[in-house]
């Protein structure tokens, strides 16, 4: 780097650490006239320095002091006269503070060289405020209890409303869209656009394929008995099969898509997928193994006649929670998406009925998913159609309720770390229990 971007570096630095300890003085000082600053909250989408000023100075009392830490700036890109600073580093409160908060933050910074000096034309910096806040008289579970309801009543408020998306445009006017026609049953009815890079066959029947998987492997899934529709010896193995193929299918779909946001997204579906898939096929075939079956039928039917032996595959149910997370591609594991990121990802240049389809099919594969967990760990039936089938949806139910924990009280990691975790954490876990299994088959059996 040159002095020039020395000095940016510098500066952005500079600026994050006195916005965090509620300095905005030397912020001001250096803004352009008409700056641009996004954040995460709802209320900073701010053109103007006046803006700038008027939102910081009314928002100062909710900003808690803060410090930063491993602080990482980059010159992404530079010019004559522009220079783009990326940087990532993790927040934490001051000791002194009511309550904690740590979370690793990203930020952009633009700054433009003018006849003023150096000036910041541009700011992108995420805001994790009020969305892991321990207050002073509050308990841990309680907060974190009270975050899960939220979550699960905004999911319930979401699928039982007609919500209006707000979108404001470059001119700083506002476009609103009904939630309904960029979703779903609405958007089928939609126009579909292929963009003109992309590949006129798979573009349009990938989306067909990873759905018709998806419903495929529900066939195998034991309902309201012990015994799926059409159980077999091996449907464990055709089961996987088939919820890998949707993954595949959106790591082509982004691929052959044309477009880079959704190239990379496409490189992070394949990348995550052997990252999480080894410890997923471990942790769901180590049941098999004590079971002496690889049919999904025979595995319930074995764990039902020996319920105690379900407590041996705990650690295998942990693995097969965290890794499915990574398979859905759900927080913190929703790198191919990653709005904030990539603008949509893998599904970027997707639209109308390939668009839902795409939703769909990921919609029902956290259904098939949560199903197959419970069966495999949670095999308790009554012997009565009926009771059974209640006590599946209460089962997958339980499932999808841990699922949507994990989504509320974690986020976003980046790739690296997510391929980290799972190969040294959840691998050799899922390893542990494999060599249980085997040593227990050997005296069970």
């Amino acid at each position: 780097m040159n002095k020039t971007e020395d000095e940016v570096v510098r500066l952005t630095a500079e600026c994050l650490t006195r916005y965090w300890k509620r300095d905005y003085t030397f912020i001001f000082s250096h803004c352009a006239p008409k700056i641009v600053w996004i954040s995460a909250r709802q209320d900073e989408y701010l053109l103007t320095l006046d803006e700038v000023r008027e939102n910081l100075e009314t928002n100062c009392a909710a900003i808690p002091s803060c410090h930063l830490q491993h602080a990482e700036f980059q010159v992404a890109a530079s010019c004559s006269e522009l220079f783009v600073i990326t940087g990532k580093y993790l927040v934490t409160t001051d000791p002194e503070e009511k309550f904690f908060l740590s979370a690793q933050q990203r930020c952009t910074f633009v700054w433009e060289s003018t006849g003023n000096g150096l000036q910041i034309s541009h700011i992108h910096i995420s805001n994790p405020i009020g969305e892991l806040k321990i207050a002073e008289d509050e308990a841990f579970p309680d907060t974190m209890g009270k975050m899960a309801s939220h979550y699960m009543k905004e999911e319930i408020l979401r699928l039982t409303s007609d919500r209006k998306l707000s979108v404001c445009d470059v001119n700083g006017s506002l476009i609103f869209l009904q939630m309904s026609d960029v979703m779903f049953i609405s958007a089928l009815g939609k126009e579909t656009v292929v963009p003109e890079l992309a590949n006129k066959k798979a573009f349009p029947f990938l989306p067909v394929l990873a759905l018709a998987a998806v419903t495929a492997a529900y066939l195998y899934i034991p309902l309201w008995s012990m015994s799926s529709l059409y159980p077999f010896e091996g449907d464990l193995i055709v089961i996987l099969y088939l919820l890998t193929l949707p993954t595949l299918c959106f790591f082509l779909g982004g691929w052959y898509s044309g477009s880079v946001y959704a190239t990379l997204g496409s490189v992070r579906v394949i990348t995550q997928l052997f990252s999480y898939e080894v410890p997923l096929f471990m942790a769901l075939l180590t049941p098999a193994l004590l079971a002496n079956t690889w049919s999904l039928s025979g595995i319930t039917q074995y764990y039902a006649a020996h319920p105690l032996y379900i407590l041996i595959n705990i650690p295998a149910f942990i693995v097969a929670v965290i890794a499915c997370q990574g398979k859905l591609e759900r927080v913190p594991f929703d790198l191919p998406e990653a709005e904030t990121e990539l603008a949509g990802g893998t599904f970027v240049e997707y639209s109308g009925r390939l668009f839902a389809i795409f939703k769909m099919a990921l919609d029902c594969e956290l259904v098939v998913v949560a199903s197959l967990i419970a069966a495999v760990f949670l095999p308790f039936y009554t012997g009565n159609p009926w009771a059974d089938f209640g006590l599946y949806i209460v089962k997958t139910l339980v499932i999808l309720f841990i699922f949507a924990v994990f989504r509320t009280i974690m986020a976003r990691i980046r790739i690296e770390q997510m391929v980290a975790f799972c190969w040294k954490y959840l691998v050799p876990l899922a390893l542990i229990q494999l060599i249980v299994n085997l040593l227990l088959k050997g005296v069970l059996v």
